[in-house]
């Protein structure tokens, strides 16, 4: 077993903050803070503040401290090699996929979504920047089409179809080794048609309406400025576009369909979330974004709590400890009670608690596992048997 130094604990921390700071840049911001990071490590190492085998050790201590770009960089410069990460436990999957170069996504092309089609049931991914959002849908749209859950399903013509197909191929085999999706960009809804056979042959059409977590902040800043509090730190100005875009179809133009508005939070064992610095973005922990921006949509009637359903689903819960700790966690501070929206109607909400698409590691390499996300669905089908035909 590791036996951790104070170098190296404080590298470890120093490491984590910078990725932190990452997470609240643009793109460019964050490639730059991912050149940086390589760059700490390599100055640490050439100073003796920690050595190759600690720098090994870091790594296999937690496999998701580093990127698999990051991991690539430090194999190049021989700090370690392929075989050194297998003999240390590391899933030889994982490692055959740093062989390979990550697939890169064409780029979004789509006209600007006026309205979503009448007919359908508009689904909403609701959650701050890297959150999962995008991995939980086109896992869920992988479940729905793999065979094996007695579901079919297919993508229909539309502004956003290729970006359907995208990230549905990305989950495409259960089981299998997978590079994850990046962020969805700054600039561009999508909303992806499709219509879904359940068990008892019924059709379901749903759209997925998947958006970028920047957005959902913007949200947060509406709601506090509305409160006298102004958020100096976030610039709707750089998400102009996509927010027009969302106002246009999601308030200006507003369909008469059902919606179901899916909440996703990204799991972690700490006892306080509204304080815990590590879920904070730009300043504010996912605690109040999630509670803002809810409020804030309630107040607007954007959600009709007597037809709307909502679901909570927490993310990222295979880097969680199978404890009663996150379990109280969960019910403390994300029960179906602590917001009023929740409770509208009688109704409650669907709590998701351990909702993950496999083992991850490296950051974005993924074991996929379709048993959650075709769990999720599932829900969501029997929400929506009503509306099905």
């Amino acid at each position: 077993m590791c036996i951790f130094t104070d170098q190296m604990t404080a590298v470890r921390a120093e490491i984590k903050e910078r990725r932190l700071r990452q997470l609240n840049e643009d793109l460019d911001g964050r490639l730059l803070y991912q050149a940086k990071i390589v760059d700490y490590v390599n100055d640490c190492i050439d100073s003796s503040i920690i050595t190759r085998l600690q720098l090994k050790d870091l790594i296999l201590d937690d496999r998701n401290l580093f990127s698999s770009e990051d991991i690539k960089a430090f194999i190049e410069k021989n700090y370690f090699t392929h075989q050194d990460l297998i003999v240390g436990g590391i899933p030889e999957g994982f490692v055959r996929l740093l062989r390979k170069r990550r697939p890169q996504p064409p780029a979004p092309s789509q006209t600007a979504i006026k309205k979503i089609p009448s007919g359908t049931t508009e689904v909403y991914m609701w959650g701050l920047p890297s959150s999962g959002k995008t991995c939980l849908l086109g896992a869920m749209m992988a479940a729905a089409n793999s065979g094996s859950s007695g579901l079919a399903s297919r993508i229909l013509m539309g502004d956003s179809m290729q970006y359907g197909y995208n990230i549905c191929q990305t989950f495409r085999y259960d089981k299998s080794f997978i590079y994850l999706p990046g962020r969805t960009p700054d600039t561009f809804n999508f909303a992806v048609e499709t219509e879904i056979k359940d068990r008892s042959g019924r059709t379901h059409h749903i759209t997925f309406v998947d958006m970028s977590g920047e957005l959902f902040c913007d949200l947060n800043s509406e709601a506090r400025v509305a409160d006298g509090q102004h958020l100096s730190h976030i610039d709707n100005e750089q998400y102009r576009t996509a927010r027009e875009e969302f106002n246009n179809f999601f308030v200006s133009n507003k369909s008469d369909n059902p919606r179901f508005h899916i909440f996703i939070i990204e799991g972690h064992p700490g006892t306080d979330p509204s304080v815990d610095d590590d879920l904070k973005y730009k300043g504010i922990t996912q605690f109040n974004y999630l509670q803002n921006g809810i409020n804030y949509l309630e107040s607007r009637s954007h959600i009709d709590p007597t037809r709307d359903r909502m679901f909570l689903a927490v993310t990222k819960s295979d880097l969680l400890p199978a404890s009663q700790e996150f379990k109280n966690w969960l019910e403390t501070w994300y029960s179906s009670g602590h917001w009023s929206i929740f409770q509208t109607g009688g109704r409650t909400v669907p709590i998701t608690a351990g909702l993950d698409i496999g083992e991850v590691c490296f950051q974005d390499l993924c074991h996929f596992d379709m048993t959650q996300p075709l769990a999720l669905l599932r829900q969501i089908l029997i929400a929506n048997s009503v509306n099905a035909k």
